[in-house]
């Protein structure tokens, strides 16, 4: 990650891919743990969101020149479900949601598939940083 940071730059696409990486890892290991990690999870994708340059909510998922379009997905989808843990904010989850399975494009996985890491999971998505690319593999 450090060698990422000098090489291309802490405000780079490229460590948006990263973060939100590094925010499923969280959530696979508070789920193993059964703790929360919930402040972290939120922190690193709200920023991997804000790095990846992320359309607004109002522009339709579905449209093809959002660029890294699955990964922003991934990265919304996993935010939102963050949210949806809170009660005071799972309105705000909900349409996360709704974006990002509409811009989830992706023919070998859902989205759902994606965000449920697990040793069990017959999927596992594998992130391509230097494409931001979603790839998935069979567990």
């Amino acid at each position: 990650m450090v060698a990422l940071l000098i090489y291309v730059g802490p405000q780079h696409p490229k460590v948006g891919v990263i973060l939100t990486y590094i925010a499923l890892m969280y959530r696979l290991k508070s789920t193993a743990a059964r703790s929360s990690s919930l402040l972290i999870q939120e922190g690193l994708f709200r920023k991997a969101i804000e790095l990846l340059k992320a359309p607004s909510l109002e522009v339709d998922g579905a449209d093809e020149n959002v660029n890294r379009k699955d990964i922003i997905a991934l990265a919304r989808g996993g935010y939102a479900e963050t949210l949806l843990v809170q009660q005071s904010r799972k309105a705000g989850g909900e349409r996360l949601k709704h974006w990002a399975e509409t811009a989830w494009g992706n023919w070998w996985m859902s989205l759902g598939e994606a965000l449920e890491l697990s040793e069990s999971s017959p999927k596992v998505p594998i992130i391509d940083t230097r494409k931001s690319l979603i790839i998935a593999k069979k567990g």
